[in-house]
């Protein structure tokens, strides 16, 4: 009900403003993640009875494109306006935007925004929003190390451009195997 009593399960209500609805739960490194966009990231503790409000400053304020966030190699990937940050399962946070930390191939990276992200099990892949609505997306892929305290190296790479047709903004991305047809 959004009061400050506890409900059936023990959560206290609301999560951050209550005029802003949750965008989305994940499951990371079995913890609940609420992501709530404008707000940021909040977190349930491992009793799950209290709640961890504004988890990460760096994210207040922030529109989280909260579709395209995913777990790949236990690393929380979550696309924002302000660029791509990876947070770790021991909840540390790292800026890993193509632009922070360059694209490698000889391309110059692009003035714009990742909007979703999905991994397979070799490659974390990411649609490039340009800032101008002139040009198209762009399917980016990263080849990433990932340790215990987080993202250790990662190379962003430009794959391909999209079809100047293709519907934007892309807020979804999934990666499919081939199968028999």
């Amino acid at each position: 009900d959004g009061g400050p009593r506890p409900t059936v399960f023990g959560v206290i209500d609301p999560v951050g403003d209550p005029a802003v609805a949750i965008s989305r739960l994940i499951d990371h490194a079995g913890r609940v993640v609420v992501l709530k966009s404008g707000e940021g990231l909040f977190l349930l503790s491992n009793d799950r009875r209290t709640l961890t409000q504004e988890v990460f400053p760096e994210l207040l304020a922030t529109r989280i494109y909260y579709l395209g966030a995913t777990v790949w190699r236990g690393v929380l990937w979550i696309p924002t306006d302000r660029g791509v940050f990876a947070v770790s399962s021991q909840f540390g946070i790292q800026d890993v935007t193509p632009e922070v930390v360059g694209l490698r191939g000889g391309v110059s990276a692009r003035r714009g925004q990742v909007t979703c992200l999905a991994g397979d099990a070799h490659h974390l892949y990411a649609i490039y929003e340009s800032n101008t609505t002139s040009l198209p997306p762009y399917l980016y892929k990263a080849n990433g190390r990932v340790g215990p305290g987080g993202v250790e190296d990662i190379a962003w790479f430009e794959v391909l451009r999209q079809a100047d047709s293709f519907m934007r903004p892309n807020t979804r991305l999934h990666v499919v195997e081939p199968g028999d047809a």
